[in-house]
């Protein structure tokens, strides 16, 4: 029940003494203290049932609010932790190309000593024999 049904209920309470002593004659009766307390008593309820709602409400407010807070740190969390990773795989990288460029200058240093060796071989090949022919 909310707050419009509640003040509702009370104006129809309300109206219906009112209406019910306008139609009573010339002189408009009071109305009596039981109607009275009756009429009170529906507006303190009202009241109440207002109070209780807000409350209610304040409650699962507070409620989403630390899912809310909850769901934030976690985000946050996983975003540090993606950072991180980032940070970590940036290293990765770089360590992987300087790796590769070590190995290429590897390769080149070896194919190089390759060459110089064949050439060398070819220099000592092209030499006359040590030996005498054989006959």
């Amino acid at each position: 029940m909310n707050v419009s049904t509640t003040m509702m209920q009370f104006a129809v309470v309300a109206g219906s003494a009112f209406v019910l002593s306008a139609c009573s004659g010339g002189s408009a009766p009071r109305l009596d203290a039981g109607e009275r307390m009756s009429a009170r008593g529906a507006a303190i309820s009202g009241r109440g049932s207002a109070w209780n709602e807000g409350q209610n409400d304040v409650q699962a407010g507070q409620k989403a609010l630390g899912r809310s807070v909850d769901r934030a740190a976690d985000g946050e969390k996983d975003l540090r932790q993606a950072r991180d990773a980032v940070v970590k795989a940036e290293r990765k990288i770089q360590d992987a190309q300087s790796g590769r460029v070590a190995a290429e200058q590897r390769i080149a240093s070896g194919q190089a000593k390759m060459q110089q060796a064949e050439t060398d071989y070819r220099a000592i090949r092209s030499q006359p024999s040590v030996l005498p022919p054989l006959q």
